[in-house]
C-alpha cells in the first residue's frame, strides 16, 4: 500500500467515524472504528480521559444525550504518518444536561478541533477540542466578549 493510499485510508476513517458515530448514533460500528486500547485524552484533566471502546460509546451517548439532533460537519482534514487533524462545524440544540445547564432547547453552533492517532486501521488515540467557550456563551453562562 503507498503512503499516499495509507494517508486516504485514515482520513476516511475519520470521516466514517464523524458520520456514523457521531452523526448517526451507530454505537454498533464503534467496535470497527475503534481500537480496543482507545483513549480519549480530556483536554484539561487527565482524569477525566475515555479509555476503551466502552468508554468511546458512553463517551458519544454523553454528548448525544445532551444534543441528540447533533451534525457534524467535516471543514478541514488532514493526515500525516499516523496522524489525522480535523477541523469540525459543528450543530445542536440542548436537549439534556451540558455543562451543568439542564435541558434548555438552546440551539447551538461550535466548532471542534481534533487530532487522532491510528493503529492497526482503527482510531487508538484522539484529542478533540471544542470551543467550550462559544458553548457556554450561547447557553448563557459567560457573557459575550466585546
Amino acid at each position: 500500500m503507498s503512503n499516499e493510499k495509507g494517508l486516504e485510508d485514515n482520513k476516511e476513517l475519520v470521516r466514517r467515524c464523524v458520520q456514523e458515530v457521531w452523526n448517526g448514533g451507530r454505537e454498533e460500528v464503534i467496535g470497527e472504528l475503534i481500537h480496543p486500547n482507545f483513549r480519549r485524552h480530556h483536554p484539561r484533566n487527565s482524569d477525566f480521559d475515555t479509555y476503551g471502546q466502552d468508554g468511546c460509546t458512553a463517551w458519544v451517548n454523553r454528548v448525544r444525550s445532551a444534543l441528540p439532533d447533533l451534525h457534524l460537519a467535516v471543514a478541514h482534514l488532514f493526515a500525516e504518518g499516523d496522524r489525522v487533524v480535523l477541523h469540525l462545524l459543528g450543530t445542536g440544540t440542548q436537549q439534556g444536561p451540558l455543562y451543568g445547564v439542564s435541558a434548555s432547547g438552546t440551539a447551538l453552533r461550535f466548532t471542534v478541533t481534533g487530532v487522532v492517532r491510528i493503529a492497526e486501521g482503527k482510531i487508538a488515540e484522539g484529542w478533540a477540542i471544542p470551543d467550550e467557550l462559544g458553548i457556554r456563551q450561547q447557553l448563557g453562562l459567560v457573557a459575550p466578549l466585546g
